[in-house]
Formats: structure tokens, C-alpha cells, sequence
């Protein structure tokens, strides 16, 4: 230091370094407030997401309720149907001379509805697969955005340990 330094007095520097360290101090508030205001945002947008993400699911279920009372409904009417080929089938086999052409025509019939049959069950095995993967899916994508959340606010409150370490280190 020169002469013309040393004539600062050390009350001076005391209230220099003073109002430097309360500085410091405002701007780790205005981070702090800063990092709760993101926190905060990024907590909404996952409720937000959680919400939607539950919203579609129920959606989603409800809508496999109905596709479950449709098939249902289908079924029923495919047996009606059934029921009411096989009593045109009966009463056309009764009328006809042949018993080969009669056996023939309901072998034909037969093999018809089982190959329907088993298409409507392959289609609903398929349908119940594809939602399940879809449910187990939406489950593991809820879990991971609930691990990446902890982990953000371990990860925010850890560094607020630090700030607030540091100024009581510092004060």
C-alpha cells in the first residue's frame, strides 16, 4: 500500500467489507428466491402432467369399459346370430334330400364361427395386451418423473444447506 491508502481509516474498510459481504448476502436471497420460484414451477407443471397423465388414464379405462361392454354386446350378438344360422342351417339340413350335402354345409358353418370365434379372442387378447403395456408404461414413466423430482429437490435442498453453510461460514 501507498501513503495516500493507508489515510482510509479501518473503520472505513470494516464498512466497506460489511456492506460488500451484505451484498453478497442480498444476492444469495434473490438466488434462493429465484431456485423456490423454479421449484415451485417445475412442481406444478409434473402435478400438472400427473393430473393429465391420470385424467388419461381414467379416460383410458373408461373407454376400455366401454370397448369391453361393446364386445360383449357383439358377442351376444354374434351368438344370436349364431344361434339363429344354426336354426336356418337345422331346418334347410332337415329339408334337404342328402344327409352328405347337410353334413357338409354345417361343417362349412362350423369352421366359419370357430375361425370368427378365435378372431374375436385373438382381438381381445391383443386389445388387453396392448393396455396393459400401455398402463405398465404410463406406471414406469409416473415412477421415473417421481425419482427425477426427489432427486431435484434433494438436490435443491442440499444446495440451500450449502448457501446457508457458506454464510455462516462467512458471517
Amino acid at each position: 500500500r501507498t501513503k495516500k491508502q493507508k489515510s482510509v481509516s479501518p473503520a472505513f474498510e470494516m464498512l466497506c467489507e460489511r456492506l460488500l459481504q451484505q451484498k453478497e448476502v442480498q444476492k444469495q436471497k434473490k438466488e434462493i428466491k429465484s431456485l423456490e420460484r423454479s421449484l415451485a414451477s417445475s412442481k406444478k407443471a409434473r402435478d400438472v402432467a400427473a393430473f393429465k397423465t391420470l385424467c388419461d388414464s381414467l379416460l383410458q379405462s373408461h373407454q376400455r369399459k366401454q370397448k369391453d361392454k361393446e364386445i360383449k354386446e357383439l358377442r351376444e350378438d354374434r351368438e344370436r346370430e349364431k344361434r339363429s344360422r344354426v336354426g336356418v342351417v337345422t331346418r334347410a339340413a332337415a329339408q334337404m334330400v342328402l344327409d352328405v350335402q347337410k353334413d357338409r354345409m354345417v361343417e362349412e358353418f362350423v369352421k366359419d364361427v370357430l375361425k370368427e370365434a378365435e378372431e374375436s379372442r385373438q382381438a381381445l387378447v391383443d386389445l388387453r395386451g396392448e393396455h396393459e403395456k400401455e398402463m405398465g408404461e404410463m406406471v414406469n414413466l409416473w415412477r421415473k418423473e417421481q425419482r427425477q423430482m426427489k432427486r431435484e429437490i434433494e438436490q435443491l435442498r442440499a444446495a440451500q444447506e450449502a448457501k446457508a453453510l457458506e454464510q455462516e461460514i462467512s458471517n
